[in-house]
């Protein structure tokens, strides 16, 4: 006996409700009267239960019913649009937006986007792999689950770069006794979450010491003769900037330093 009473609360305890719309329209108007219900597997009576509603913006009751007089928009979920990464976005670059909504893990959602001019995707992300001009506009987006229906999201502001950002080199000083050593300083303007690479002589420039807690390789000290340029990138995939200036460094009884304009 004590075994049947155990088993039956574990069983009401796995039981999970669902929330259906009455009346059973597809489609809910402004100003129409509607009723959700939170309908569970029961012992037949014997058990009292308390409810919780979400969203609890209003008195939601304790109740199995949450009636709304009037629904409008208000009543309805409304989807966010953002753009991973949170960056300016140049073009060449990847792209994602996603259509986020506070969700209570339940149901899984299927999403309609705006434009429709392209093979928009159902789902919560619209990724595009090499963004261009003509990507550029707003996008809004829309989540459905049965019989729940968001509203449309505000409208998102793609902007697109039409240009290829290049990476800027500066040294702090020009000359410097033998023996010592210069900072280069590496830098892409109005832009940030560069990771940057140090090339000498037209090679990759592997022995790098970077000063201080900077961005990855941002600045770094050089003793070596040889022409230095930097280049930043970001991205999965990587997306990489040009190279506007270059910084010769010619040892001789002082170490001189002359920087000159890339202009390919």
């Amino acid at each position: 006996h004590c075994y049947k009473k155990l088993l039956l609360f574990i069983i009401l305890l796995m039981s999970r409700p669902t929330v259906t719309l009455q009346p059973n329209w597809s489609v809910v108007f402004r100003g129409e009267t509607v009723t959700l219900r939170c309908e569970i597997q029961d012992d037949g009576g014997r058990t009292q239960w308390n409810y919780e509603w979400s969203p609890a913006n209003r008195n939601a009751p304790t109740s199995s019913e949450y009636r709304i007089s009037s629904v409008s928009e208000s009543d309805m979920s409304k989807p966010t649009v953002t753009l991973q990464p949170k960056w300016p976005v140049y073009r060449g670059e990847m792209v994602t937006l996603r259509c986020e909504i506070q969700d209570d893990g339940g149901t899984q959602w299927t999403y309609e986007w705006r434009p429709t001019n392209r093979d928009s995707p159902t789902s919560s992300e619209y990724r595009i792999n090499r963004v261009s001009e003509s990507d550029r506009g707003e996008y809004s987006c829309v989540a459905k689950r049965g019989h729940q229906l968001t509203v449309w999201s505000d409208a998102f502001t793609l902007t697109v770069r039409s240009y290829k950002p290049r990476a800027k080199l500066t040294a702090d000083i020009t000359i410097i006794p033998l023996g010592g050593s210069v900072t280069l300083s590496c830098s892409v303007d109005g832009s940030s979450d560069w990771k940057f690479d140090w090339v000498r002589n037209g090679q990759q420039y592997s022995d790098v010491q970077p000063r201080g807690n900077t961005e990855p390789f941002r600045v770094i000290y050089v003793s070596e003769g040889g022409v230095y340029s930097c280049r930043g990138g970001r991205g999965d995939p990587v997306f990489h900037t040009g190279t506007i200036l270059y910084c010769n460094i010619v040892i001789i009884c002082n170490i001189l330093i002359k920087c000159f304009r890339n202009f390919s």
